[in-house]
Parts: structure tokens; sequence; C-alpha cells
């Protein structure tokens, strides 16, 4: 987005906010759910939680004009951080089996492609093996990242400075 393109859009963002946050001036997880409009609610609660960096259980106009700049302006490796938080479910700083097999089958669910539970197993699990290159049974960032770097145009897609807008209002 050009500089013109970009104030246009957080201008926006900002009224879209306004409309939906009301007296309180913030959206909670219900009605952020709802301005999504997705079908699966996993990466809108995951967003969410990172969205939230006051952990109050509401989003603040700044805080996702914060979320929303680190999205749209950060490094690849900023980008690719935040896709790491939004893996890893227990907060732990790495990844376990059962947190990418939970990713991997709401990202199935929301693309409604289908996938039988044993393909889903076999699908986590080669991932998994290919990405934990010390063998801990977690993935760490670094791993992710290394991982990534093997496939630059998945790192591409993952980490591509926006051309529209990841999350409307």
């Amino acid at each position: 987005m050009s500089v013109d393109e970009d104030a246009r859009w957080l201008e926006w963002v900002t009224r879209q906010f306004e409309s939906i946050a009301g007296d309180d001036k913030e959206i909670d997880i219900d009605e952020f759910k709802t301005a999504l409009k997705v079908k699966e609610s996993f990466f809108a609660e995951r967003f969410f939680s990172l969205f939230d960096s006051d952990a109050s259980g509401s989003i603040s106009l700044d805080e996702l004009l914060e979320a929303l700049d680190l999205l749209i302006h950060g490094s690849e490796t900023d980008k690719l951080r935040f896709l790491f938080q939004v893996y890893d479910v227990d907060g732990s700083g790495s990844i376990d089996p059962d947190e990418l097999r939970t990713v991997l089958k709401s990202c199935l669910r929301e693309s409604a492609i289908s996938l039988p539970e044993e393909k889903l197993d076999d699908l986590t699990l080669a991932l998994f093996e290919s990405a934990d290159r010390d063998s801990s049974g977690s993935i760490t960032f670094e791993e992710l990242k290394a991982e990534l770097e093997n496939f630059p145009e998945v790192m591409e897609n993952l980490t591509i400075r926006s051309q529209t807008p990841p999350i409307t209002l």
C-alpha cells in the first residue's frame, strides 16, 4: 500500500472499530469474531489474544492499530514471530505436536478442505518431524524459521507486505 492508501485504510479501520466498540471504546472477543465473520473461531481467538497486549479481555483501538502496524509494516522476522505465537497456543515458547495438529485442523476447517483424521495425523507428523531439527519433541521459533527458509515461496507468502489489509473490521 502507498502512504496515502495506508492512511485511508487506517482511517477506515478506526471508523469501523469505533462503530463496533460502542460506549466502552473496546472490542471483546464476541464483537471481534462477529466483525471478522470467520467460520472457525480458533484463529479469531488466537489473533484476539495476541492483539490484547494488556490481557484485559478486550482490545482498544491503540492495541489494534499497533498489531496491524506490525502485520503490515513489520520485518519478515516480526511477522514470522507473530505467526509462531499464533501456533504456540499455550505460550510456552515452543510448538508441540498437539498444537501443530490443532492449527492444521483449524486451517482445513477455515478453508473447507476435508481431510480424514488419519491423514491429518500423517500430515502433522511429517511437518513436525521436518521442523523439529533437534528431535526435542517441540519446535522453537528458530527451528520454524529455519524450516521455512527451505521454502522461500512459503516464507514470502507468510510474511509479504500486504497489498490489501489482512484483517478488516
